[in-house]
């Protein structure tokens, strides 16, 4: 008896992988903030849905049905050789989902739509750092680190950035380094700078170009 309760929990937990893999993808390199437990559930069963959804629209055009729709969860064993083929299938949809997920909330694809049609002037959740370093404009890839404790100004190109925290961090390439009258001191292929939050003060000296928005 509990090797069979033992084998339908598996067989359970297998039917949710597709969104489980969607909601790793999105939590560890698309979230913003500390995911909380039941947003990792609420998650995982909405990005499974979708994922079978997708399935479910492939089969349909091509005019086959989803074994995986008429489980019978009161049998010992769910699961069967189509099933199984199904759930490969949500996976690599949960994969290429989670990545095109991805790159929607990366370039706030979204979010512009909405700005654009006037219904909202918020760029999202995410606080102003992860929004202009995230931007596509070339207009922020170039910038002056002013720090005003050294007297000192960082001039690069961004190459790295951290998340939203108190601790932000910047990688720097190309850098020179100038004094406040503005005397060029030295130069470094790359620079790694880290602040408080409340503590940075960075300008950003391109103008955008025509149709080069944040």
């Amino acid at each position: 008896m509990n090797l069979n309760v033992s084998s339908l929990f598996f067989e359970i937990a297998l039917i949710f992988m597709p969104g489980f893999i969607w909601m790793k993808i999105h939590t560890r390199y698309g979230a913003k903030g500390e995911a909380t437990q039941f947003d990792m559930i609420l998650n995982t069963f909405i990005f499974g849905v979708l994922s079978y959804a997708i399935l479910y629209f492939v089969y349909w055009t091509r005019g086959l049905s989803l074994h995986i729709l008429d489980i019978d969860v009161n049998n010992t064993k769910i699961l069967d050789s189509k099933i199984f083929e199904e759930i490969l299938y949500a996976m690599i949809i949960a994969v290429i989902g989670g990545i095109i997920f991805l790159y929607m909330e990366n370039y706030k694809i979204v979010t512009r739509f909405v700005q654009m049609i006037g219904a909202t002037k918020r760029f999202g959740d995410e606080d102003v750092w992860d929004f202009v370093f995230n931007s596509s404009s070339r207009s922020v890839n170039y910038l002056f680190f002013r720090d005003f404790e050294q007297r000192v100004v960082y001039a690069g190109y961004v190459d790295l950035f951290s998340e939203s925290g108190q601790l932000r961090e910047l990688v720097l390439r190309g850098v020179t380094v100038y004094d406040f009258e503005g005397e060029e001191m030295y130069r470094m292929p790359r620079l790694y700078l880290a602040r408080e939050r409340d503590n940075i003060h960075m300008e950003f000296p391109e103008m955008p170009r025509e149709g080069d928005e944040l």
